[in-house]
């Protein structure tokens, strides 16, 4: 009962990261075949739905819920710097087509972190109070 909210933030977040990452192009290029999107292997799918499936099930070992919040946060911004490093060194003299930095993409993962952040906000507070109900047993 106590973490309805925070299962919500993590799926919203979630849900908002794989639109962004999936749909939304990162770097738009001018023939569409080249676009660069930011999980375009089924493997980097699996291993994100499935870190963000183990969180939203360790709601009985609190720590563990946040450790596991933190760590899919941070997965998320290494990928976006593998890709941001990527495309930088990407060899554009070879290339037929120019790339372009996409801006829709920026609300959907701004909305991700933030309800990671609220979520990690949330388990924090409910552990604060079921630590204060413990001490007055």
């Amino acid at each position: 009962m106590i973490q309805r909210i925070q299962t919500l933030y993590l799926i919203l977040g979630t849900v908002s990261l794989l639109i962004a990452f999936i749909r939304i192009p990162f770097f738009h290029c001018e023939d569409a075949a080249n676009s660069i999107f930011i999980l375009n292997n089924i493997q980097s799918i699996c291993l994100f739905l499935l870190l963000s499936t183990l969180t939203v099930l360790s709601f009985q070992n609190r720590t563990r819920q946040i450790k596991l919040v933190y760590l899919l946060s941070f997965c998320c911004t290494c990928i976006i710097l593998y890709n941001i490093f990527s495309y930088i060194s990407y060899d554009f003299e070879q290339a037929s087509s120019v790339c372009f930095f996409n801006l829709v993409f920026l609300p959907f993962l701004l909305a991700g972190k933030i309800l990671y952040y609220l979520a990690i906000r949330s388990i924090k507070r409910d552990n604060d109070l079921l630590d204060s109900v413990d001490r007055l047993r």
